[in-house]
Order: C-alpha cells, then structure tokens, then sequence
C-alpha cells in the first residue's frame, strides 16, 4: 500500500489598518508625497487654509441672515401689535358712539367681533 503524504499549507500574513481624523494626511503619508511631488504639504495647506476661510465667511453669513430674520420678524409682529390696537381703538369708538345715538345692536356687534378676532389672533398662534 502505497504511503500517502498530507500536505497542509498554511499562510500567516499581517493585516494592519490605520485610521487618521483630520483635515490633513498624517505625517508618514505627507512625507511620502512630498518626496514623489515636492511642494505637496505646501498646496494642502493653502487649499486647507482656503477651504476654512470659505466655510467661516458661509457661516458668518448663515449667521447674519438669522440675525436679520428675527429682526424681520419683530418689526413686523411690532406693526401687527399697532395695527391690532388702531382697529380694537376704533371699534370700541364705533360701539360708544353708536351706545350714545342709541344704537345698541351695532355697537355690541362691533365689540363682539373685536373681542372674537383677539381671541381667535390669540389662540391660533401656536408655535
């Protein structure tokens, strides 16, 4: 009977894996392009430079606009709030005069649509 031989083949091998966090290669990396294209560090921080200029004018401007908005916003409730008090004003005039010529139906219905718009100015404004 013939002898039968097993042969097993077996490989070791090293994986390794590295991680980096950062606007930049890391250093080993850097100086590897460096030596295959000189100037390399030097045109990654200008574009790195260039790149952070750029996104801290976006978020000046991102931030002004915000700030204008508000500002927007409460010029006009402001003139929402005078308007509201102009015509409350004059409905309350209407209901005394017409209180004074004797015509009550009319003046308690200007009072009553008055009164009916704030409330319903007030508690539509949920935000």
């Amino acid at each position: 009977m013939p002898e039968q031989t097993k042969i097993v083949a077996s490989e070791k091998g090293v994986i390794a894996a590295e991680h980096w966090q950062g606007p930049l290669p890391p250093p080993a990396t850097i100086e590897v392009y460096e030596r295959l294209h000189p100037g390399t560090l030097e045109r990654l921080l200008a574009n790195f430079e260039k790149e952070s200029e750029e996104r801290r004018s976006l978020e000046r401007k991102e931030l002004q606009d915000r700030i204008d908005d508000k500002d927007n916003f409460h010029r006009r409730a402001s003139r929402a709030q005078w308007l509201a008090f102009g015509l409350t004003l004059a409905a309350f005039s209407i209901a005394g005069l017409s209180a004074w010529l004797g015509q009550t139906a009319i003046g308690v219905a200007a009072i009553g649509a008055t009164i009916l718009g704030i409330v319903k100015a007030l508690l539509g404004e949920k935000k």
